[in-house]
């Protein structure tokens, strides 16, 4: 699983982590499909001149997440990351 967290991190960002911690997993259920999660954090430096997102993106203190909006499927991050929501 952290495995393809890094590449998924590199992937999609273009970062590398070091310090890699799993935090939990979580399922959800659409109507449609029912999706698995793996929560992982990760140390990257520096990350202003390496970030290469292709979605819009806001580096936030944790607890401001949930005054972002998400998708149903990832609220149960933000318990998974110690959050009171």
């Amino acid at each position: 699983m952290r495995t393809a967290a890094m590449r998924e991190l590199r992937e999609e960002t273009g970062l590398t982590g070091s310090d890699w911690q799993y935090l939990g997993q979580h399922s959800f259920a659409y109507p449609d499909r029912l999706l698995h999660f793996h929560l992982f954090r990760c140390l990257c430096e520096p990350v202003a001149a390496t970030l290469a997102c292709e979605s819009p993106h806001a580096w936030v203190k944790r607890s401001r997440l949930s005054a972002y909006p998400m998708p149903n499927a990832n609220q149960a991050f933000i318990a998974l990351l110690g959050i009171d929501s």
